[in-house]
């Protein structure tokens, strides 16, 4: 395979180290050697654009602030749905990312620099917001960039043993690229399928809204913002995710994943509901919308007491062997359910397939 070219480095004023590399037609954008963004992968960067500018383009003269520059393809998505006298200011943090989308990035998304409705900015994008209060119609933010800003240190560190307790057992853990299913599950909360929750309740809402949690009303109820495009517009890209996601599988045959970057007391869930479960979610949320089996197990506990635990994930119908996986790291884990309080754990259990008929594939523990 042709190795990775670098075409550029910087940092962020925190410290981060910024990377841009290509391979054949290829681009990658790194934060301290892991995927931030790749140029294969931009449907859920459009799709925000598309659903966040869906009203304002029947403004007089919309103005729209962007939140980070990345490959241009937000920027890209923004300007096609907006009329010609719009204005759309960009704050990207940093001035490196701006000149990569002069140069080698520019083509990707179609020069959107050039627009003359664009405004770029190199600042932090909360500075704007504060120097300019009332002045945008949409604001975009993809605040979707990885788990370093919500994930517990002590997560990582139990992370990483149980990395090497399933290592132990067998396993040969390499990295891949998260990307496409990051992707894939920031499209469960972005994307149009909540308005399927509508369709199965749009007779029982307005006799019983009142009744509902707010949470969850305020969800479902978002859907009526959505359109039979916006609808499409989520499959296309959650089947482009989906297409990236399932050539990763090329390179493992189970993904080890923290079930949840953190935890948060009742009264912080309370706080910012929607947003916080989301975060919970960072890591397997793309589970179902991809299709995939999935298994959550325990993995240990930090030092304050509370748990942390791990989920295997592999393809669809691959229940009965991620079970078995599942099962023998559970028993190796010396903090395993019951192991602290000297109870030990039930008989194995045998895992086998319910039929045998080729139309059916589901699978039962016998």
């Amino acid at each position: 395979m042709k190795a990775w070219e670098m075409l550029g480095e910087s940092a962020t004023p925190d410290g981060t180290d910024i990377q841009l590399r290509r391979r054949d037609d290829e681009y990658l954008i790194l934060a301290n050697g892991k995927p931030l963004m790749s140029s294969r992968l931009h449907g859920s960067e459009e799709a925000l654009a598309r659903l966040g500018c869906s009203r304002a383009r029947a403004l007089e003269q919309p103005r729209v602030l962007v939140g980070g520059l990345g490959m241009g393809f937000t920027l890209r998505a923004v300007l096609d749905v907006l009329p010609f006298n719009a204005v759309v200011t960009v704050a990207e943090l940093v001035p490196a990312v701006i000149e990569w989308n002069r140069a080698s990035l520019a083509a990707l998304a179609g020069h959107p620099l050039r627009d003359p409705r664009v405004r770029i900015q190199a600042t932090d994008v909360g500075f704007t917001l504060r120097a300019n209060p009332g002045r945008f119609d949409v604001v975009l933010l993809d605040t979707d960039n990885g788990p370093a800003a919500f994930t517990a240190a002590e997560n990582a560190g139990l992370y990483e043993r149980a990395i090497a307790r399933l290592a132990k057992l067998g396993a040969k853990p390499v990295e891949i690229d998260f990307a496409p299913f990051r992707k894939a599950g920031a499209l469960l909360y972005e994307g149009a399928w909540v308005a399927e929750r509508l369709a199965a309740l749009k007779a029982f809402i307005p006799s019983y809204a009142d009744e509902m949690d707010e949470s969850v009303r305020a969800i479902i109820t978002g859907a009526t913002r959505l359109s039979a495009v916006d609808a499409f517009e989520a499959q296309y890209a959650l089947a482009a995710s989906k297409r990236a996601a399932d050539a990763e599988w090329s390179r493992m045959d189970v993904l080890l994943m923290p079930t949840a970057p953190t935890q948060y007391t009742v009264d912080e869930v309370n706080a910012d509901p929607i947003a916080l479960n989301r975060r919970l979610g960072h890591y397997t949320n793309f589970v179902n919308l991809l299709d995939y089996a999935a298994i959550a197990v325990p993995a240990g506990f930090r030092s304050d007491s509370l748990p942390f635990g791990v989920t295997l994930v592999a393809p669809s119908f691959s229940d009965a062997s991620l079970a078995a996986i599942a099962d023998r790291f559970h028993r190796v884990d010396p903090n395993a359910m019951g192991g602290a309080r000297g109870v030990s754990l039930p008989m194995q259990s045998v895992i086998g397939p319910a039929s045998t008929s080729p139309s059916v594939r589901s699978w039962r523990t016998i």
